[in-house]
């Protein structure tokens, strides 16, 4: 039986208990819930499954339909706004407590072993306007700012981090290789190319700092910068490794 309300609907609960329940038929699969615009187009759903879908969809169906909480904009919607994902949040008081806005954590388990690539956390941008692009033009994969406008100069923060990583391996588990911050680049059709670039600041390696041999033709490097590179590598008399011709090259 459907039953159709032409006015608003209240649900006063009077008792400490579930005041709205939707229980799907035993042979589910259509939506429990689906919020729709005045034209009957749906702009949100609760899946037979649990899965909570807003934003543009296609036929009656999210465009993708493989994540459990799901916000999906059509580059036809314009009217929709270009924000995904967005939280704000603004705390005040005596702070004493850890405050951890937004946590990503996947746990993987079982006695089988890891056999692919498994991410906590994904980001990617993608450009694929094919017009020129201006002077100004930037695409930047993360946006990542720390700023700090309070404490005195008698007791200042201790510590003011950009970007903190922890790579750990435990007692119990066993690794090949470690990366801290691991940079992949492909310098195709790019005038130039720098896998760090800070413009203050010091580098500071805990331990050793590898550099290796450059054989082939040099990278351009900018007016007023020095280029680094290692001409060979002996062993002395002794047994210990010496750099012959490390050499700065200044442009």
């Amino acid at each position: 039986m459907t039953q159709t309300f032409t006015q608003d609907v209240l649900i006063d609960g009077s008792t400490d208990t579930i005041q709205l329940q939707v229980q799907g038929h035993s042979t589910q699969t259509a939506p429990l819930q689906s919020w729709q615009s005045n034209g009957g187009v749906p702009v949100a759903q609760v899946t037979g499954d649990g899965r909570l879908q807003v934003g543009s969809f296609s036929s009656g169906q999210m465009a993708t339909d493989d994540s459990l909480l799901e916000a999906h904009r059509a580059e036809t919607d314009t009217s929709k706004p270009k924000r995904g994902m967005h939280t704000l949040g603004i705390i005040a008081g005596t702070f004493t407590d850890i405050v951890s806005w937004v946590v990503h954590e996947l746990t993987l388990r079982g006695t089988s072993g890891v056999q692919n690539l498994y991410s906590a956390l994904r980001v990617r941008v993608r450009n694929e306007a094919t017009g020129g692009a201006n002077g100004s033009s930037q695409v930047r994969g993360a946006d990542i700012e720390a700023v700090n406008a309070g404490a005195t100069v008698l007791n200042p923060v201790a510590e003011l981090t950009g970007v903190r990583v922890s790579v750990l391996t435990e007692s119990t588990g066993n690794t090949n290789s470690a990366y801290g911050v691991k940079v992949e680049m492909d310098t195709l059709n790019t005038q130039t190319a720098y896998a760090f670039h800070a413009n203050v600041g010091k580098m500071r390696p805990g331990a050793l700092l590898e550099i290796p041999t450059e054989i082939t033709t040099k990278l351009y490097v900018p007016s007023g910068y020095q280029s680094t590179y290692i001409e060979e590598l002996v062993v002395s008399g002794d047994g210990e490794l010496v750099v012959e011709g490390a050499v700065f090259v200044l442009f």
